[in-house]
């Protein structure tokens, strides 16, 4: 791109049928080294009733338009010529995606791994504009990134080599940026999955029995691979084909600690929480010849709380808990 001023020294209208024809040329106003270019020839057309002195006036004119032109538009050549050799290379493309992590404004932290495709729209002298392209699980969204240089370039020689050097000096200082923005993404990483379990605790029937009835050793599973093995322990062994062990166990429990009389009879045991550390079922007693008190009336139906828990030797090893409660279960109905 020269960047230099061309001026036509001549005026076009079509005022007339008749013109005549000669020949201009279009030769720099100032002299600069043109890489070997020579003038350009050219053939205006202009009426016969052409007037010397509005030619000069109306060349006067497109002079004016012409340098404005060639101060504004013509220099966004080589800024768009610099973009996109930023973008096409893939060296730097990897050097405007950490840019645009470590530079990203606030509110719209971009995590560098969710980068999908990068690209610079626009640089100029005093800074440079990214695109980033970021995917997560459900979407992607285009995301618009202005970076300033640390130093404003110079309009004329070295344009190009300044604007690199400020990439370059920006890439390096943005390491430290982009540390600290992986680290605050894996604490909110971190955060999220403690609200994934919470969420997932929250479902299961152990935090929804009253807490009272929950013994005082009871420790509630933490990860989601514990809370997804004690959710499942609990339904399987509450269906039908476990509740003649599950009765057993409770009436043993009931009767090592006294709750169960002479003659009373476990009708049904229902398994309510699964834990690291035991498990607590309610089991429906029949009392015989005994009346019990409860919100519907009088009657001879009780319903016990009967929390088992694990041996302490057991809860020492490295046994999943699906093994402790088999265990478990094996001892009592033996």
């Amino acid at each position: 791109m020269i960047n230099s001023l061309y001026i036509i020294r001549a005026c076009i209208a079509l005022l007339s049928t008749t013109h005549h024809i000669t020949s201009a040329f279009i030769s720099p106003s100032h002299k600069i080294r043109t890489l070997g270019l020579s003038p350009l020839k050219a053939i205006i057309y202009y009426p016969d009733d052409f007037d010397a002195n509005d030619f000069e006036d109306s060349a006067a004119a497109y002079t004016e338009q012409v340098a404005y032109i060639n101060s504004g538009v013509f220099n966004e050549a080589p800024y768009s010529q610099l973009a996109d050799r930023l973008f096409r290379d893939p060296d730097k493309a990897s050097v405007l995606a950490r840019l645009a992590s470590a530079y990203s404004p606030p509110g719209y932290s971009i995590d560098l791994p969710n980068i999908n495709d990068v690209r610079c729209l626009h640089v100029d002298n005093k800074h440079l504009e990214i695109e980033a392209v970021v995917c997560d699980n459900c979407e992607c969204s285009s995301l618009l990134v202005p970076v300033d240089f640390p130093t404003e370039c110079d309009l004329g020689y070295g344009l190009e080599e300044c604007v690199l050097n400020n990439v370059q000096n920006l890439d390096n200082q943005g390491g430290d940026l982009i540390q600290g923005r992986i680290n605050a993404f894996a604490d909110e990483e971190e955060a999220q999955k403690a609200y994934d379990v919470f969420q997932m605790i929250g479902g299961s029937d152990y935090l929804n029995p009253n807490p009272t009835k929950l013994p005082e050793w009871w420790v509630p599973p933490t990860s989601s691979e514990d809370v997804s093995e004690c959710d499942m322990i609990e339904s399987l062994l509450n269906e039908a084909d476990w509740q003649l062990e599950m009765r057993g166990m409770c009436k043993q429990v009931l009767q090592e600690s006294g709750d169960l009389g002479y003659g009373d009879e476990v009708q049904l045991a229902v398994v309510k929480a699964v834990g690291p550390a035991g498990m607590v079922l309610e089991a429906q007693v029949w009392r015989r010849g005994k009346s019990v008190y409860d919100d519907g009336g009088i009657n001879n139906i009780d319903i016990l709380c009967v929390p088992v828990k694990f041996a302490s030797e057991s809860t020492n090893r490295s046994a999943g808990i699906k093994d402790l409660v088999l265990r478990v279960v094996s001892s009592v109905n033996a």
